[in-house]
């Protein structure tokens, strides 16, 4: 059940991340407007914040907007603190497309949402590929947000899971050791899957652009 409620939780989070940080990454790159670099430093500013920081102010959001005990809304939480990261790591790699490739079909009429779909996505697959493998190892091991926002245990995922586990007096080290082997088995298929990817997709994404 716990490993059940993390891939729900976790799908949508990666998925969601990566795909509204890709929009903005894609403005940030490549348009030409007054605050470019002062939105980016936005992002950048909030991957800064300690989330202790924000524990009161995203409960009491979260229990004014009926979002306690809920997937939706430890998912658009986690979409929410991953941008900042994301949309950096995205637009750096973004920079190291040639505008010629950007502009041609500009002046072709293309708009800029096809651009964005069928040319700068998919030479992007090997900082998604990165991207995913870091955010999915992120978000299937938290536990502050669901510790949080996730109090029927019906719908916690697997790292509370395995803190219920250990009592205050008595605690089963066979199964906590048991069950921590499983919740490392998806993120580990999940870096082997893309690995090919991973080194290449990581080391372009972190050069300054």
């Amino acid at each position: 059940m716990y490993v059940k409620n993390t891939f729900i939780i976790t799908i949508p989070s990666v998925a969601g991340a990566l795909l509204v940080s890709s929009l903005g990454a894609f403005a940030l790159a490549f348009y030409s407007f007054k605050l470019n670099r002062t939105v980016l430093m936005i992002f950048i500013g909030g991957m800064l914040i300690p989330f202790q920081m924000l524990l009161i102010p995203v409960y009491r959001f979260s229990d004014a907007a009926g979002l306690i005990n809920s997937y939706h809304g430890v998912i658009l939480f986690h979409i929410a603190f991953q941008l900042g990261f994301c949309t950096f790591f995205l637009r750096n790699f973004m920079k190291h497309i040639p505008f010629s490739l950007i502009e041609a079909p500009r002046i072709d009429g293309a708009s800029d949402f096809t651009i964005w779909l069928r040319i700068v996505l998919p030479l992007c697959v090997s900082s998604f590929a990165a991207l995913s493998v870091l955010e999915f190892t992120w978000i299937w091991n938290d536990l502050l947000w669901s510790l949080i926002l996730l109090q029927r245990d019906a719908l916690k995922p697997v790292t509370l899971g395995l803190a219920n586990m250990q009592g205050q007096f008595i605690t089963n080290y066979n199964m906590v050791a048991a069950g921590s082997i499983i919740a490392a088995v998806p993120p580990l298929i999940m870096f082997l899957l893309f690995q090919k990817y991973f080194i290449s997709g990581l080391t372009v994404g972190a050069e300054k652009g």
